[in-house]
């Protein structure tokens, strides 16, 4: 079996202060669409302006697909964040640096 590698481009940058809608769950990750979905519907119930793409950040040093860590997070303009149901959770970001890069096509 012989490796191939691919190359990457990997982009840096700084990233500016960003409110967040989340929620921290452990779920099968088959089920994460699903989660995002109902984040989804609680930022239009509050009548959240979407202002970035959906992240998720992994918690688990070991990845367990049915029992995964994850917290979903959806950038939005900050606003009326009184009626945000106990499952989700406003958060700021503060400015940070960030790094991105791009995978096409299969992972195998």
């Amino acid at each position: 079996n012989i490796a191939r590698h691919r190359s990457y481009d990997i982009l840096m940058g700084m990233r500016n202060e960003v409110t967040l809608i989340t929620q921290r769950v452990k779920i099968d990750i088959d089920d994460m669409d699903d989660y995002f979905y109902d984040l989804y519907e609680e930022v239009q119930k509050n009548n959240f302006q979407i202002v970035g793409s959906p992240s998720a950040v992994f918690y688990d040093e070991e990845y367990i697909p049915s029992n995964s860590d994850i917290e979903l997070r959806i950038p939005v303009m900050q606003g009326n964040d009184e009626d945000v149901a106990p499952e989700y959770e406003m958060k700021q970001l503060s400015p940070h640096h960030i790094v991105t890069t791009m995978h096409y096509g299969s992972y195998d």
